[in-house]
């Protein structure tokens, strides 16, 4: 199967709500490389591509046509490379390939089965790759220590090695606290003594310390030590420590806030999972998860993205809230459905006769949905920032700016940005715009 043969068949897989999906949480790589290839049908056309002898030829053209065009290759390319069994074959296929992935999840889904054969060998190579300097090399030597050598492999060096990072990068920083965390499970007495001497930075040390608490793998016991050993960074005087509750938007998951912890160092990050999209039920989710906060923090930031601004405006919270961070907010959800409406060819009556009416594109309308969206007055008088994409092509800048006249709220516009801030540049125009709005509070 040759290389066009191979994306064409990519192509056939393609799961348009997938790769919705997959933009929004894989920042790194832009949309237009996301084909939607759901991850058990590359798993399976990964075996078959290694399986075929007669196509070998055509395998090995495929896996050195670096870089890529697709993620979805990428991704196959990783499932490939794991299915190799001769660890000297494997290695090579695997430093050749290391220096062209971009992102955390080709990078976790890359696991050699030669590896788990013949681990010590993989250590000076581990070694080299902690070394680098490169991000998703850095990522994928701590994931081997994490995953070879944690258990009868074990040795006290290794969880030393991981300590001594030092790194800007998130997605360094959170395997780092991956690691630790699950080095915590499976070898305790060890490291705790890496937790308790604070061998980490700051971030990373607090981040290991809560996944371990949420593993099932640590005793109520081992918890509640874990809680006291958290490291609480200076602030200036008077300054309160508070709660920021991260609001996605559609086809978002609470999984997104962990970004947000390092904009944020001195609050607790987290994020709501609600169950449902419809505003009402999703705005009190939202207004639960506030209240419960407030119970505990004296200071409470919202950071909604999307769709994740409107339920929050539903949620009737405003007075749970200190102040609020918008990202791409959608206002104005009448004036959105009715556009979908108008672009489908659906009438009010049609649809209030209706009741439910599924677009050619795929959208869900509701005459309910209509008829709460019309009926709900929103109160909000929470200080708040909007950024918003030059190019956006779902929210009208005008909609933006009368809700900034009437509540007072201040709005950044990013030149060449867009609704989904998704890029590279985008998501460091969005750190920088958080961490200088903090800076000069």
């Amino acid at each position: 199967m040759t290389i066009n043969e191979i994306c064409k068949r990519l192509f056939e897989m393609r799961d348009g709500k997938y790769a919705s999906g997959q933009i929004k949480i894989i920042p790194s790589v832009a949309p237009e490389r996301i084909i939607g290839v759901r991850t058990p049908e590359l798993r399976g056309f990964a075996k078959e591509l290694y399986a075929d002898k007669e196509g070998e030829k055509d395998v090995e053209s495929f896996l050195n046509a670096l870089p890529h065009r697709y993620f979805d290759e990428d991704q196959l390319h990783a499932f490939i490379i794991s299915l190799e069994k001769d660890f000297d074959s494997c290695i090579a296929k695997v430093e050749q390939f290391l220096p062209y992935i971009d992102n955390w999840a080709t990078c976790d889904q890359l696991s050699p089965k030669a590896f788990k054969k013949q681990p010590e060998k993989l250590l000076p190579y581990i070694d080299r790759w902690l070394a680098s300097g490169k991000t998703y090399t850095v990522r994928f030597a701590v994931g081997m220590l994490m995953q070879h050598f944690l258990d009868g492999k074990f040795r006290p060096e290794y969880p030393e090695k991981v300590s001594r990072i030092r790194s800007d990068e998130y997605y360094i920083n959170m395997m780092v606290a991956w690691y630790f965390a699950t080095a915590l499970a499976k070898q305790y007495d060890a490291i705790i003594p890496y937790i308790e001497n604070r061998a980490l930075d700051p971030w990373t040390h607090n981040k290991a310390i809560q996944k371990s608490v949420e593993s099932f793998r640590i005793t109520p016991e081992q918890k509640d030590y874990l809680r006291s050993l958290k490291v609480k960074t200076a602030k200036p005087a008077g300054d309160m420590k508070g709660a920021v509750l991260y609001v996605h938007g559609r086809g978002g998951s609470a999984k997104e806030a962990e970004r947000y912890a390092g904009l944020f160092p001195e609050f607790d990050v987290c994020g709501v999972e609600y169950s449902n999209y419809e505003p009402w039920g999703a705005g009190k989710e939202i207004y639960d998860e506030l209240l419960r906060l407030r119970q505990k923090h004296g200071e409470i930031i919202v950071v909604a993205n999307s769709l994740g601004a409107f339920f929050t405006l539903c949620a009737g919270a405003d007075k749970l809230i200190d102040r609020a961070y918008f990202i791409s907010p959608l206002i104005d959800m009448e004036l959105l459905i009715m556009d979908l409406m108008k672009e489908s060819g659906i009438t009010e009556e049609e649809l209030k006769r209706r009741g439910n009416i599924t677009t050619g594109s795929g959208e869900e309308l509701s005459w309910e949905y209509l008829s709460y969206v019309r009926a709900k007055s929103v109160h909000w008088n929470v200080p708040t920032k909007i950024l918003y994409g030059q190019y956006d092509c779902l929210v009208p800048y005008e909609t933006v700016s009368a809700f900034a006249e009437k509540y007072g709220a201040e709005i950044t516009v990013m030149e060449n940005g867009e609704h989904w801030f998704h890029t590279k540049e985008q998501l460091a125009f969005l750190d920088e715009w958080i961490l200088l709005k903090e800076k000069r509070r």
